[in-house]
């Protein structure tokens, strides 16, 4: 199974306390939810990088080892930022 990556660009500095926010978040309730197969697995679930492009904005990478997990933390960080705006 490939890497799913995932590419969030922030256009303020208080997004990137946001998203880390989020990603802690959402990393607790992934291990709640988790079952003992899931909780077994030794690799992480999610791994994070940051970029900065030629101007100077931090970009993340987000890389997921499930497209499912990926696509529920975009709904998840979807709905974070909806209630914060």
């Amino acid at each position: 199974m490939s890497d799913v990556v995932v590419r969030v660009g922030l256009e303020e500095p208080s997004q990137e306390t946001q998203l880390t926010m989020a990603i802690d978040a959402f990393a607790r309730w992934r291990q709640e939810s988790s079952d003992q197969e899931c909780a077994n697995n030794d690799a992480p679930d999610i791994m994070v990088k940051t970029n900065w492009d030629a101007a100077g904005q931090v970009h993340k990478t987000l890389i997921f080892q499930d497209r499912k997990w990926a696509a529920a933390f975009l709904r998840f960080w979807r709905e974070q930022k909806r209630e914060t705006d």
